[in-house]
């Protein structure tokens, strides 16, 4: 489970599999997030919709 910084759940993530989808309402809309791992890192792809929000963001994570 991610939570925000004081305590509440934010989306669980449980990559087992390699691979998790998750999705959490915010204010004025809701956000979708796939999220992908392998050996090397691990890939956070974030769709963020609303009334004033559309963003997508794709980070990689990639092990030092």
């Amino acid at each position: 489970m991610v939570r925000f910084d004081d305590g509440r759940p934010f989306h669980p993530l449980g990559l087992k599999d390699g691979r998790c989808e998750a999705g959490h309402p915010c204010r004025d809309g809701f956000n979708t997030g796939d999220f992908t791992a392998d050996a090397n890192g691990f890939t956070t792809d974030w769709r963020v919709r609303g009334t004033t929000k559309d963003q997508h963001i794709l980070t990689h994570h990639r092990r030092g």
